[in-house]
């Protein structure tokens, strides 16, 4: 196939062949339209332009909409080879990477977009500082509008751009799509996903002193480890997290630490080392000013208090971890404390009051786009149903919604 992809790419106009080796170069499994602009550092149109022509060459294949609306495109396996030779003949090192940085920089612009608007800001993994530029406004409009299907069809992207970035030092790129991609993948359930960029972003945050970095790339990792079930790896990565945190000056990042040790601790049934780690945590969420995480681990405290057998009290934190979610317009923080509420009304023999707090939990998870959390909040409310036996079908019904 050389001799062919030879003509279609003497053929070319320079710039259009000069994004071509780019593109080659990205290597990410597909595309939008807007990172060819981006990586000739034109105008949205300039990179309309290229794209038309790499199509009417045959260089590229058109996939049509991804899940967020936007047109997709992909190179064939070996013509994405041929690129990457274009790109080793005719473009420098320090070339690529300034371009690299310019247009992972613009992934990241738009994940942060997406990001702010999953209404579940937990992991505080990002760190914000010098946010890059917006590539395209109108890619932009699609990553605040659409969120979840931007990142569902970024989702490999990101994954390839973190690796790239790490390896050629971009080190404050690969953190940060790493980071604020984190709260998608956990929603989503993609954890083995979640951990190769964390492990990813970590390396290239010990290889460049970024300690900071390091303890909220372990501090991530730690929680993707508990979600994969390796409790007591996870809790290792969590205390080197909270103790690298403390030892760089980072109060906050030690205190969501402490949260996450608090709540596998819970899991794992040392409940009075959980609810010690968790009331410390709490206190220290508030003096750091996180109230969002202080309402989280209110609602962690609320279930070690009730697998203790202490009904009451469970009920009092769970409302104050509610309140303060509210107050915080944090809408998974008060899913979460309002499935708690549910089992604890439950255990007390407050059917009508589980069921509501079970019922509102389902409508928020689902507002947020949790499927994992919307799963969790049926079954509470399948078990709150079941207690009343003219509502057994009802109760089967909600169950089986649960069901993936």
């Amino acid at each position: 196939m050389r001799p062919g992809l030879q003509l279609a790419y003497r053929g070319l106009s320079p710039a259009t062949a000069r994004v071509f080796a780019l593109l080659g170069g990205l290597n990410v499994p597909s595309f939008p339209e807007w990172p060819v602009a981006a990586l000739l550092d034109a105008e949205p149109a300039a990179g309309a332009v290229a794209l038309e022509e790499l199509l009417d060459a045959r260089l590229l294949d058109d996939l049509g909409p991804d899940r967020a609306g936007q047109p997709r495109y992909r190179f064939h396996a070996v013509t994405q080879l041929y690129a990457r030779e274009c790109l080793e003949a005719e473009i420098g090192r320090s070339e690529w990477i300034a371009t690299l940085a310019r247009t992972a920089g613009g992934w990241l612009a738009l994940a942060r977009q997406a990001q702010e608007r999953l209404h579940n800001d937990r992991f505080h993994l990002d760190d914000r500082s010098g946010p890059p530029v917006v590539a395209d406004p109108r890619a932009a409009v699609v990553a605040a509008r659409r969120p979840i299907e931007w990142f569902e069809a970024e989702r490999e992207s990101v994954a390839v751009l973190v690796r790239a970035c790490a390896e050629t030092g971009l080190t404050a790129t690969a953190r940060g799509l790493a980071g604020c991609s984190a709260e998608f993948y956990d929603f989503r359930g993609y954890y083995d996903d979640l951990r190769q960029i964390l492990e990813t972003a970590l390396t290239a945050c010990r290889q460049v002193g970024d300690r900071l970095g390091e303890a909220a790339m372990l501090r991530g990792l730690g929680h993707c480890l508990v979600e994969l079930d390796d409790m007591d790896e996870g809790l290792a990565v969590l205390h080197a997290a909270r103790m690298l945190a403390e030892r760089v000056g980072d109060p906050s990042g030690a205190a969501l630490a402490r949260r996450y040790i608090g709540f596998t601790l819970g899991l794992t049934g040392r409940l009075d080392e959980a609810e010690t780690e968790l009331r410390a945590a709490v206190r220290e969420l508030r003096l750091t000013g996180q109230r969002s995480a202080e309402a989280v681990a209110l609602a962690s405290l609320g279930f070690v208090l009730r697998q203790r057998g202490d009904a009451a009290e469970t009920v009092d934190v769970l409302r104050a971890a509610s309140l303060i979610a509210r107050s915080c317009d944090d809408r998974f923080a008060q899913a979460i404390s309002s499935r708690g509420l549910s089992g604890a009304f439950l255990a007390q023999g407050k059917i009508q009051e589980a069921q509501r707090a079970a019922r509102r939990s389902v409508t928020l998870f689902e507002q947020v786009g949790d499927l994992i959390g919307t799963a969790q909040s049926l079954r509470v409310l399948g078990e709150a149903l079941a207690h009343e036996p003219h509502r057994l079908v009802e109760a089967e019904r909600v169950l089986g919604g649960a069901v993936p």
